[in-house]
């Protein structure tokens, strides 16, 4: 008896993780719609809260999370400054290392060093030699795929 009690709440329990896990999903789709359909006609601003919400619940549920999360970032670090602007920075870098390891095949460790240095660069956070060194680890890790002409030009 105590033995059905006992698999009956697993079998409770279970389901109503599953259930909880699919709303969650469908919360998930239709904030990444909602995003995807801003970032389209480049209201980044009105993208940036549904994909925060998608991009930390659920990151690997579209290569669309980071796409678009590149842009709405890189446009959030253009529109501000000072602290914020460090944020969105920290948020990209942080973008650009998650991308790679939920996309390997696409995000490959020459793109994202390259994306990562060219970000330093561009923002003037860094000194040359950690840019140098930044570009020298992506071209040493993945040459095949150091292709960047900005990133072979300042290498």
């Amino acid at each position: 008896m105590k033995t059905k009690i006992y698999v009956t709440a697993i079998l409770l329990l279970g389901v109503m993780g599953l259930g909880n896990a699919q709303a969650q999903n469908q919360e998930c789709m239709t904030n990444l719609s909602i995003y995807v359909e801003h970032a389209k006609v480049k209201n980044y601003e009105a993208a940036y809260t549904p994909w925060k919400m998608v991009y930390e619940t659920c990151p690997d549920i579209n290569k669309a999370n980071f796409i678009y999360g590149e842009r709405i970032l890189k446009d959030k670090i253009e529109k501000s400054s000072g602290a914020d602007k460090d944020g969105y920075i920290k948020d990209l870098v942080a973008l650009y290392d998650n991308s790679s390891k939920y996309y390997p095949k696409k995000y490959t460790p020459a793109v994202v060093g390259i994306d990562k240095a060219l970000l330093m660069y561009e923002n003037k956070m860094g000194s040359d030699t950690e840019i140098y060194d930044m570009l020298q680890k992506a071209f040493d890790e993945d040459p095949g795929n150091f292709k960047n002409p900005r990133a072979l030009y300042l290498y």
